[in-house]
């Protein structure tokens, strides 16, 4: 392996998708005061299980309040069926939604219907340090497909070192071998 992982802790989350119908003819359906029509709510939240793994409880107490779903996601779109409705697809964006939010541990969206339907719910990870796709050429060197610039960068010195590419008298030189040349000098 060219690159060693930093230590990180590892942790797992718990996604709980599920929905609510509301004035239903159905007769498990909710009723609801403020929902007048027949309507349904789809839920997304999601649980971190960490705080269940520290051994510290104060600590644990302490970092609770950090580790919501909303602070581990970026992105979610959710696509509708159209050829069953006629809802818009949606998008929940971390960097609008919780600034005017806050951290939550979900999200919920209430429509108006009675329907059953089909969706497609993409979640996007918010990776810290931010990651990118490698270009396939410099993959095919430095073996890794996402990473950070730093890993990106470790990797291919690591490369470098391997395959003795560092000039002799001048340190600061690289010669590029074939594989190399047809990524850095396109």
């Amino acid at each position: 392996m060219l690159v060693q992982p930093n230590p990180r802790i590892k942790t797992t989350m718990t996604l709980h998708v599920y929905n609510l119908h509301y004035n239903q003819s159905n007769p498990f359906s909710l009723c609801r005061d403020d929902v007048k029509v027949p309507a349904w709510k789809l839920v997304i939240q999601g649980k971190v299980k960490v705080l269940e793994d520290m051994e510290d409880k104060e600590q644990a107490i302490a970092v609770a309040p950090y580790l919501k779903m909303t602070r581990f996601v970026k992105k979610i779109d959710i696509e509708f069926n159209k050829e069953q409705a006629d809802f818009p697809n949606l998008e929940w964006n971390r960097d609008t939604h919780s600034k005017e939010l806050g951290e939550k541990d979900g999200i919920e969206i209430l429509r108006e219907g009675n329907k059953e339907l089909n969706l497609t719910i993409l979640i996007y990870i918010n990776h810290s340090p931010k990651q990118y796709k490698v270009k396939p050429e410099l993959s095919s060197i430095i073996g890794i497909k996402q990473c950070t610039r730093l890993q990106a960068i470790s990797a291919l010195w690591e490369y470098i070192k391997i395959n003795r590419l560092q000039d002799q008298q001048d340190r600061q030189i690289v010669n590029c071998n074939k594989e190399l040349q047809a990524v850095l000098l396109r």
